[in-house]
């Protein structure tokens, strides 16, 4: 089996989070952001996560990837049922959607990830995001002391109060991790002890490469 991703992409961080923690034997595969042929290949649309199957066949959408990998993987490796703190923690984060977008467009392409390893990656990226923020990466930087305090405050109240030495990983982390991971590549973003434990257990349950080492 093939995974195709881009590292920035909280829905791939989805599906690997689960394929990681269930040992799963799956080649990854990242894609150039203006990869468009072999999504079209694969699966007839631009979109990732791709799982390709041996047979040739494939399929997407990240939650239904996790959900097969949680079938075909390590057994006695148990991913817990989500809970009603998964819909509140994703609504509260995603209060400050455009202000965590402002922040992480422009460093994702700043960043050296694999999947902007080319400019013309670079500037299909830029061109899309730039009209989504309705701003200009340069300006979205500049601004990074304003975007940057409204996620921190929204961080300070977040209901998520998770426990880190739980050693199951749970479809709550999957729905709340990959959000706070991301963040990670923003240069001394301040979370709660609590969140920056949690991003780290969930990092060494699951493979997941935080971003602190190349953070801007």
């Amino acid at each position: 089996m093939k995974l195709y991703y881009y590292d920035h992409c909280p829905f791939c961080v989805r599906a690997k989070m689960v394929a990681g923690y269930k040992q799963v034997p799956v080649e990854y595969i990242v894609l150039l952001n203006d990869d468009s042929e072999t999504c079209m290949r694969l699966v007839h649309k631009k979109q990732v996560p791709i799982l390709e199957f041996d047979d040739g066949s494939a399929m997407v959408e990240s939650l239904d990837i996790a959900h097969k990998f949680d079938e075909i993987g390590e057994k006695s490796r148990v991913v817990s049922p989500a809970t009603d703190i998964q819909k509140k923690v994703t609504d509260e984060l995603s209060e400050v959607s455009s202000d965590i977008n402002a922040l992480l467009f422009p460093r994702n392409v700043k960043a050296s990830l694999p999947e902007f390893a080319t400019k013309s990656a670079i500037e299909y990226f830029q061109g899309k995001k730039e009209k989504n923020l309705g701003k200009s990466f340069d300006q979205a930087m500049a601004e990074t002391a304003e975007h940057k305090k409204k996620v921190e405050d929204k961080l300070a109240t977040l209901s998520f109060h998770p426990d880190n030495t739980n050693e199951n990983l749970s479809w709550d982390d999957v729905m709340i991790f990959p959000t706070l991971r991301n963040l990670t590549i923003v240069k001394d973003i301040k979370m709660p002890q609590r969140l920056q434990d949690y991003v780290k257990h969930i990092s060494a349950l699951t493979g997941i490469q935080l971003y602190y080492d190349r953070a801007l």
